[in-house]
């Protein structure tokens, strides 16, 4: 055993960082360090639970003097290094990131806390005006938005903030960044969006992206209602007739309070919303096999349809499609 890794075992495990000329992060566990002679050893944190106040964990969030696994045989050998101050950690381990080096002459334990340190992301609250965010994909459009963050700083610094519009950067903000704020995006379109697109904003605070996103959706209008006894296999004139119509990203419906004499129930919705797994009555019974699924262009748009393949009288009915 040479003398560096013996100085190791002591409990002051400061005492063996002279000679040392490299102090490098190998995997966010493990501390490498480099002696003059080119010669290497490492201190490895196993795992959280090997992290001790005496001969108990600690809980969450508490503070402790730091006990490390120093053995060099793979054996449990928990050593206390000498600290000037407790270690308060709710994020134990990764919160560096691998390959990161220490000027030489760092303490071993300025790179345990750097370690150690309880350590938390940038936080992104985005939103945008105007606030809609699902529109009529025949009738509406949009000319501009604006993407708003209001950005909470975490453990570090924020060095940058990116404002995206489907993958491609629309601006970085690096000025009064640090600190968090609220920050904005105007992004304009030429021409008008008339298709679904994704807005997303990153914050980089020298070790991890914080990202949010938040998807406009343009989509084809869903419509509801009864038709009469006659209809088999309705058309697009026969769907944009329905009672009920509105713009939603959703194949779920709820119809209640339906009223017919003698017809058919028909639903019918784009198809990029996906089948229907399950047609039901209010109690719960399974009306699935009650319907007939079609598909139908509306405006251009590819749709599913389901229309009660028999007839019916009702004046208070219900039926929920998932």
């Amino acid at each position: 055993m040479d003398i560096v890794t013996y100085a190791l075992l002591k409990k002051n495990i400061t005492s063996a960082l002279s000679g040392v000329q490299g102090i490098t992060l190998e995997n966010n566990r493990t501390i490498v360090f480099t002696t003059n002679e080119g010669s290497q050893f490492r201190i490895t944190i196993p795992t959280p639970d090997l992290v001790y106040v005496g001969d108990t964990e600690p809980p969450a969030g508490s503070e402790y003097e730091l006990w490390i696994d120093t053995s060099s045989d793979g054996t449990t050998s928990l050593n206390k290094a000498i600290l000037s101050a407790p270690i308060t950690a709710t994020t134990v381990i990764g919160s560096v990131t691998s390959g990161k080096t220490y000027p030489v002459g760092t303490s071993l334990e300025d790179i345990l806390r750097d370690i150690l340190t309880s350590y938390s992301r940038p936080t992104i609250v985005l939103s945008t005006d105007p606030t809609t965010d699902v529109y009529d994909a025949v009738e509406d459009s949009l000319d501009s938005i604006t993407t708003i963050a209001r950005v909470v700083k975490g453990t570090d610094s924020i060095i940058s903030l990116g404002f995206f519009v489907d993958g491609v950067e629309d601006v970085t903000i690096t000025d009064n960044v640090a600190d968090g704020g609220t920050f904005s995006n105007i992004h304009t379109f030429l021409p008008a969006a008339k298709e679904t697109f994704v807005l997303r904003v990153t914050a980089f605070d020298g070790k991890n992206n914080t990202t949010v996103t938040k998807t406009i959706t343009f989509i084809g209008k869903s419509y509801w209602g009864t038709v009469d006894d006659g209809i088999i296999t309705p058309t697009e004139e026969d769907i944009k007739g329905l009672q009920n119509q509105t713009v939603k990203n959703s194949r779920s419906l709820t119809y209640q309070n339906i009223s017919v004499d003698y017809g058919k129930i028909l639903y019918a919705y784009p198809k990029s919303l996906g089948a229907l797994t399950k047609i039901a009555d209010a109690d719960g019974r399974d009306y699935t096999q009650s319907y007939t699924q079609g598909e139908v262009t509306v405006d251009n748009i590819d749709y599913y349809y389901y229309i009660l393949t028999d007839s019916i009288g009702t004046d208070n009915g219900y039926q929920r499609y998932t």
